[in-house]
């Protein structure tokens, strides 16, 4: 088994102070992604062909961390006293369990070590079996969450008193760190459920999708900066609580509508670094609007709120490449393997509506689509429209599998793969994010790059017009 390190080495001193910190280490095979988090601040991290990285980050991002390799997440806390040397083997389902932490001394490595085992421990005393949890019933689910979530409290209070975290931040860390991610076991179980239980009859109740609501405060920054889960949660609740202030009569997605959004949002009595954080939402918005006068709107709200961070680099990156692909010219080709092999491209079904799912294995609100898209299928049977399923995962193995087992009957007709999200496809159709959604007309010409999602109802309405 290979292994390989992880170097960081936060320099302190005058100069640091002046002008931030440097951060160096190495990463071996198998990890294709590395990521320094904090709030919406997210930090892309680039290596070279040994692996190798080096970069500078401002002191506005010290403090409590996430430190992301793919999939496996880990807290850091920048700046640290000495040299962080994190060892971990090749990429494996229990990477962070076998994960080292060597040569280390002070106060925020030993924290680093207490965060790490809390988790490690954590995740040993209550793993979460989704298969068995999102198959119960909405009562019962209700009364398993509150017994695990009472429970995994219980040993946060114990683990806290017996490591002597004296530290009020990262106790409350724990505790909401907690709290946010029941959260979203409620807020995802009608459609996780769905998935599990595709024939299910069940209600399920409306608080399911704010069950904690009270209990997570919406205006610790620290806790914004430290969890992305929690930053999540707050833009979600804030946005909504701006959306409740907006016209019902506007039009969505329109010029009206998103000068509304600003001004309900500009209204909100939060923090003004919430509120700039709130503002890199019309980054999305303009990847997935193709008018041109909301367009010139967003932008000039975007540049007058100084975005900053990698929803502003990516929206950069978005404006400069989006100028080739248009609706209604022919939709670039492409050729990807299914899983027997084949070679399957797009061009072999000119004559028929072709409707593309952009997803991966990994990427929860793709999973939560496909239910819906099971019923789109179902009620376009024997139409001539054509569904594809395109995989932008990195392991292979995993969507094979993935596809193959099939459950619910959720992934079946064409299902392809890129092996990566770095792809042809990703840079023709300058994709910025999954799960997206694109659609083809009969002559391959581009009628939607950003299509409705399945469970939006204006999708039937679509590819019925799309028909005539």
């Amino acid at each position: 088994m290979k292994n390989f390190l992880l170097g960081i080495t936060a320099y302190l001193g005058l100069f640091s102070s002046l002008f931030g910190q440097d951060i160096k280490g190495s990463v071996g095979e198998g990890y294709k992604s590395l990521l320094l988090t904090g709030g919406s601040k997210i930090i892309e991290i680039e290596t070279n062909t040994k692996g190798e990285f080096s970069f500078t980050y401002d002191k506005s991002i010290t403090g409590l961390r996430e430190f992301v390799a793919d999939r496996l997440v880990f807290p850091v806390y920048l700046p640290g006293e000495n040299d962080l040397i994190i060892e971990i083997p090749e990429k494996q389902s229990d990477a962070l369990k076998t994960l080292k932490l060597i040569g280390v001394e002070g106060d925020n490595s030993g924290l680093i070590r207490q965060l790490l085992n809390y988790q490690i421990e954590r995740d040993e005393k209550f793993p979460l079996i989704e298969a068995q949890l999102f198959r119960e019933g909405p009562k019962n689910f209700e009364r398993l969450m509150n017994e695990r979530l009472q429970n995994i409290l219980d040993f946060t209070e114990s683990f806290i008193k017996e490591q002597k975290i004296r530290d009020p931040h990262t106790r409350e860390y724990l505790k909401l760190r907690e709290l946010v991610d029941a959260h979203y076991l409620f807020y995802y179980y009608p459609s996780d459920h769905k998935r599990f239980v595709p024939e299910h009859k069940d209600t399920i109740p409306s608080n399911f999708r704010d069950y904690y609501k009270g209990k997570i405060p919406l205006d610790d920054i620290a806790m914004y900066k430290s969890s992305s889960k929690y930053a999540m949660y707050v833009r979600t609740i804030l946005l909504r609580k701006a959306d409740d202030r907006m016209p019902d009569s506007i039009q969505p997605r329109s010029l009206a509508y998103y000068k509304a959004q600003y001004e309900a949002i500009k209204s909100l009595e939060i923090s003004d670094y919430l509120n700039r954080e709130l503002m890199t939402k019309f980054c999305i918005d303009y990847a997935n609007n193709t008018d041109p006068e909301v367009r010139k709107f967003l932008t000039q709200i975007i540049e007058s709120e100084n975005a900053s961070g990698i929803l502003y680099e990516r929206w950069l990156e978005f404006v400069k490449n989006d100028t080739s692909l248009k609706k209604g010219e022919q939709a670039p080709d492409f050729t990807y393997n299914d899983v027997n092999g084949n070679p399957v491209s797009l061009s072999d079904f000119k004559g028929k509506i072709v409707y593309i799912d952009l997803w991966a294995t990994w990427c929860g609100p793709c999973l939560r689509e496909l239910p819906a898209l099971k019923q789109v299928k179902e009620k376009f049977r024997d139409r001539e429209i054509v569904f594809i399923g395109i995989s932008l995962d990195d392991d292979h193995d995993a969507w094979v599998k993935k596809v193959n087992a099939n459950e619910g009957d959720l992934l079946s007709g064409v299902q392809l793969a890129t092996g990566s999200f770095e792809c042809q496809l990703n840079t023709d159709y300058n994709l910025n994010g999954i799960p997206h959604y694109i659609l083809i007309g009969k002559d391959g010409e581009l009628l939607e790059k950003k299509a409705p999602r399945p469970s939006h109802p204006e999708l039937m309405d679509l590819l019925e017009s799309s028909l005539q």
